[in-house]
């Protein structure tokens, strides 16, 4: 198979149609619609589910897509093995990561990432998403590890590996939480009206510097909310605590839900989706070392759950192994 063919069907999945993969890839949509029939039938299956001109991926589709990014990341082996032979000094990997997403992602990922690169060498610069995403456009920094929302953030593009969705997090004894609450359901879609009736309590949020953070403010704006009191805190925990002692209420990305029945949370009546990958300037073409962290990163999601894993499972599952290598420290 010709390897550009990976970048067609990648578009067609990120853009759901014909028409915008033609915009993301600059090849004509009929192009396009030759090729993944052609590879539907080479391949015996579809790919995608078919509505109205809208494209999703189906389960065979998602196995299809998990099997480019091990093909990706085979090919930047091989050019590794390549440059190695040849004396090449791999490059420096500048890269920025806020406090939380990313850091956290950067942890697991590099070991990997240096097994694959032994003289790699990682330059990172730490801060809040806004902060880095100027230094991305600066050049100081050659991509971002973060989670994203492009129309806080333009003239830039994502290699994108996950999306989550905005939650609004009521206390359990709040009376719109105990209105839902009756259902037995931790997730609720909540009404415009229910929205616009929290007056009475204080909002809290993550961080101003973060994507959160910003399209909370965005949300706020377009409903008219005017909390008494709007504060932040970089602190998850404290912020559960505070959600929990019923006088707060509180926005977290679908990725850092917290697990306790006494927080009811509602999906908003308002498409807030954040999505989660390597941004990057507008028109730069990423680096093979690029490429292969973000290839890590998609498969180590992609290998613990099909769909978009939350960063909450991913805790739990590095927390297993930290306990099973702990050498049986029962306090750990």
């Amino acid at each position: 198979m010709n390897t550009k063919q990976f970048d067609y069907f990648t578009a067609i999945a990120d853009a759901g149609s014909f028409a915008g993969a033609e915009r993301l890839s600059g090849i004509s949509r009929s192009v396009l619609y030759r090729y993944l029939t052609g590879l539907e039938q080479q391949l015996g299956t579809e790919l995608f589910e078919r509505d109205s001109g809208e494209l999703k991926l189906n389960k065979a589709g998602k196995q299809y897509q998990l099997g480019i990014m091990r093909m990706k990341d085979v090919i930047a082996r091989m050019q590794r093995d390549l440059q190695m032979i040849d004396g090449e000094r791999v490059r420096e990997l500048r890269l920025g990561i806020p406090p939380a997403f990313g850091a956290n992602s950067l942890a697991d990922l590099t070991p990997a990432l240096f097994s694959i690169y032994p003289t790699l060498e990682i330059s990172p610069m730490e801060d809040t998403t806004s902060a880095l995403v100027k230094a991305l456009k600066e050049d100081r920094i050659s991509c971002v590890l973060s989670l994203y929302d492009a129309r806080l953030f333009p003239n830039t593009k994502i290699a994108q590996c996950t999306e989550s969705e905005l939650l609004l997090v009521l206390p359990g004894i709040h009376p719109v939480s105990r209105k839902y609450g009756q259902h037995g359901q931790r997730i609720h879609d909540i009404s415009h009206e229910d929205l616009l009736s929290l007056s009475d309590i204080e909002f809290i949020c993550l961080s101003t510097g973060t994507v959160v953070g910003q399209i909370t403010d965005r949300v706020l704006h377009q409903f008219g909310l005017k909390p008494r009191i709007f504060f932040r805190l970089q602190n998850s925990a404290a912020l559960y605590r505070l959600v929990r002692s019923g006088n707060f209420a509180c926005f977290f990305a679908e990725d850092v839900i917290p697990e306790d029945n006494d927080l009811v949370l509602f999906h908003l009546p308002v498409r807030t989706f954040i999505r989660g990958g390597l941004i990057f300037r507008e028109n730069y073409e990423p680096t093979v070392e690029e490429e292969t962290l973000f290839s890590l990163f998609s498969n180590l999601r992609m290998h613990i759950h099909p769909e978009t894993v939350s960063m909450n499972d991913l805790a739990k599952t590095m927390l297993a192994h930290a306990k099973e290598t702990n050498y049986g420290n029962p306090n750990f």
